[in-house]
């Protein structure tokens, strides 16, 4: 074997590879331009295609939220219609319990006034039917807005 100095294997190699200090053409250009977007265009249908994977579940839970919020919504809706009903029957129900009251104390400072016991018995009896009607007419306005 003969040694070849370094410099000689060194120029061979140099005249040899020349195409490779070869500036690029336009067309060599174009085709690598061509190679980018290709790539970038599969990229972006991957990315896309994963993002949509991810959102599925991420739209199911949403979707679930939402038929929740609606049932609740609706519940919350009874809820306040039956509330106030409720607050009716009671705002009736002190109406005629304090017109009651007012009744037993105008009774009462009548029979005071009054000193016979039968007229006044007669006068609170009078005054507990007055009354009892009074009571019965707001139930039965009551029974009828149910």
């Amino acid at each position: 074997m003969t040694k070849f100095p370094l410099t000689t294997t060194l120029l061979i190699m140099v005249l040899l590879n020349t195409p490779a200090f070869a500036e690029l053409t336009v067309s060599d250009l174009e085709n690598i331009r061509n190679i980018v977007e290709k790539s970038e265009m599969q990229l972006k249908t991957e990315l896309k295609e994963d993002i949509h994977q991810e959102i599925k579940p991420i739209d199911t839970k949403i979707d679930g939220i939402e038929k929740r919020l609606a049932t609740l919504e609706k519940q919350l809706a009874i809820q306040n219609q039956a509330l106030e009903k409720h607050n009716d029957r009671m705002f009736w129900l002190l109406i005629t319990l304090i017109t009651g009251l007012i009744s037993v104390i105008v009774a009462i400072i009548t029979v005071k006034a009054k000193s016979t016991p039968k007229d006044s018995l007669e006068l609170i009896r009078q005054h507990d039917e007055t009354s009892q009607q009074k009571i019965k007419g707001v139930n039965n306005e009551l029974q009828t807005q149910q």
